[in-house]
């Protein structure tokens, strides 16, 4: 059985846009929704915390939710890092 993201942070589907010459702001590439995250100058990059009831993908592939996931379960993107989601 495969692992149900608890994230969006690593879905296929996450897309970034450019805020300023250093931020960016996360969406989905399915619905045009911004996601859940919060994004930090401070820690260079963006945590996301959760996948919202709204998130069309079935649920036996994301733990969809209204409240934040345990802090274990958050992922980060830092903008430094070479591999970023498709900027769109």
């Amino acid at each position: 059985m495969i692992e149900k993201l608890k994230t969006c942070g690593q879905c296929e589907h996450l897309e970034a846009a450019p805020m300023g010459p250093v931020m960016r702001a996360y969406g989905c590439g399915q619905t045009g929704f911004v996601v859940p995250h919060t994004a930090s100058l401070e820690d260079n990059g963006a945590v996301f915390r959760r996948i919202p009831m709204a998130c069309p993908r079935p649920a036996d592939e994301v733990e969809k939710s209204q409240e934040n996931q345990p802090e274990a379960a958050w992922d980060t993107i830092n903008w430094a890092a070479p591999k970023q989601p498709q900027e769109g």
